[in-house]
């Protein structure tokens, strides 16, 4: 199981000539073919234009290219990517040394997507050293596996498992109390790309104490590791916020790994847990 639901592709590849695409418009090119990739100087941009319809909670964009080397030293020839022209990706050295080249995966949170057309442009540092040459460019319009507690019994997509459910349901969310929590059990694959993961989203508040605010620290626990230690989601309590987390692909598993939240045992009042979104980034389509 694999946990994208990969909506929409869009794509150009750029080792024939003219690139081919698809559901997508290249707006701007400035790289140079060779051969089976383009070419790429201090500066120069591949911009693309996509329609995402209605907004989805990523796009997954997966670069594959490599850093020409100085023989016989390493090359230097950093990429940053806009989405929309806010920096999603910033300063990024394609792995691999220059020799082949490899494929990189980045989530591009849908905080910076708007309904209907978007802009993505893949950029090349102007204190490059070396070409960046470009074999391609994927996106994956993903919608996420998720765990939604606003119902009770909680709706879980099919992939995902609710091993632990510890809180008392309210209305339209998880109160979990000290120690309370949940945990999921998934099945992961081996990853496909560099910098592979999995994105967790927590849709989540603390409650608040009267007229003051609360006090209730949450840990992020990926196969029995804090991936991120008291963290405190919306902690004024007006509004559940989404706190999201990555998990790299070097602390997951290939088989069943198990992903959750524990309240911290210090807390003055309790966690209202709404929803756990998984996104895995990395991991096929």
């Amino acid at each position: 199981m694999i946990l994208t639901l990969v909506r929409k592709r869009c794509s150009v590849d750029l080792t024939v000539s003219p690139p081919r695409t698809e559901n997508c418009t290249v707006l701007v090119n400035q790289g140079e073919q060779q051969g089976d990739h383009c070419r790429y100087r201090n500066n120069a941009q591949l911009v693309l234009e996509f329609d995402v319809g209605h907004l989805p909670q990523q796009v997954e964009l997966r670069v594959r290219g490599l850093v020409s080397r100085l023989n016989p030293n390493e090359g230097y020839s950093p990429i940053t990517v806009l989405a929309n022209g806010k920096p999603a990706v910033i300063n990024y050295t394609m792995p691999g040394q220059g020799y082949q080249p490899h494929v990189a995966a980045f989530h591009i949170p849908g905080t910076l997507l708007q309904d209907g057309k978007n802009q993505f442009a893949l950029q090349v540092s102007g204190e490059a050293k070396s070409f960046f040459w470009l074999y391609g460019v994927e996106l994956l319009l993903n919608d996420p596996f998720a765990c939604n507690l606003t119902a009770n019994p909680p709706v879980v997509t099919a992939g995902l498992t609710l091993t632990r459910s510890a809180g008392q349901f309210e209305n339209d969310h998880l109160r979990c109390d000290r120690g309370d929590g949940i945990t999921l059990s998934l099945h992961m694959p081996k990853p496909q790309t560099d910098n592979a993961g999995l994105v967790l989203d927590i849709y989540g508040l603390v409650s608040r104490l009267g007229p003051e605010r609360g006090y209730s620290p949450v840990d992020v626990i990926v196969n029995g590791k804090v991936i991120a230690s008291r963290v405190e989601i919306s902690p004024d309590g007006y509004d559940p916020q989404v706190g999201e987390f990555f998990a790299p692909a070097e602390i997951l598993k290939d088989g069943e790994n198990t992903v959750g939240l524990r309240v911290c045992d210090d807390v003055r009042s309790v966690f209202w847990l709404y929803k756990f979104s998984l996104i895995a980034v990395g991991y096929g389509s």
